[in-house]
């Protein structure tokens, strides 16, 4: 146990225990229909460029796998690389190696991780396409509201087509203070505030309408 708990092993036992969190976070998060992982792809870089940058998204898969999957796999790899790397220090050298050198040396393992097991990972968790297309074009179009209840504070998820009529899934609140989407209710998307889309009830549709999930 003193392996464990050993300070020079601290930054692995926290990517562990961060591994652990996020794994509740989204389980809670589906309970709730808040999409973390929906979240975070909105957040990064699509991994279409060209260049340098634009190659090393690519050859990580970012921007083709879920954001949060390929956060899981950087942490693990980070984790079990940085206690093998202090398993063998301490085998061969009787020693721990200083965490900060520990930690430096793990990185690679985290990156190759997020390479190796990426793609894999990515055809069982498909990415929504939500980075295909710039945030502003989903201004002024409609969709549907498919998951939870959206209130003031609260986010729900909502399917909107955009114009290659392809399919996204966007986290949505009100944009009217004390108003409130079912699962069903149609609504117009107006802006985006922070990594959360604000929408009104589409003023077209019959109020007693409850519109299907789009498919």
């Amino acid at each position: 146990m003193g392996f464990f708990t050993a300070t020079a092993t601290a930054p692995f036992g926290v990517a562990a225990f961060l591994l652990i969190g996020l794994v509740i976070v989204e389980l809670v998060g589906l309970l709730f229909a808040q999409n973390l992982s929906a979240v975070l792809d909105d957040l990064i870089p699509d991994g279409s460029g060209h260049g340098l940058w634009g190659d090393a998204l690519a050859w990580l898969h970012i921007g083709q796998v879920p954001a949060l999957v390929l956060l899981m796999l950087f942490l693990t790899g980070f984790s079990v690389g940085g206690y093998a790397l202090q398993q063998v220090s301490v085998g061969v050298a009787d020693a721990y190696l200083p965490a900060l050198l520990a930690s430096l040396a793990a990185l690679p393992f985290g990156i190759l991780s997020m390479r190796l097991f990426g793609a894999s990972l990515g055809r069982l968790f498909p990415r929504d396409e939500t980075s295909a297309v710039s945030d502003a074009s989903f201004i002024g179009r409609g969709g549907v509201i498919s998951g939870g209840s959206a209130r003031s504070g609260f986010a729900a998820q909502a399917q909107v087509r955009d114009h290659h009529n392809r399919m996204h899934y966007l986290m949505v609140e009100p944009d009217r203070e004390g108003e409130e989407f079912a699962i069903g209710t149609p609504i117009i998307i107006v802006h985006k505030q922070g990594a959360f889309y604000r929408a009104i009830r589409d003023p077209q549709a019959p109020a007693a309408f409850i519109k299907p999930p789009l498919s």
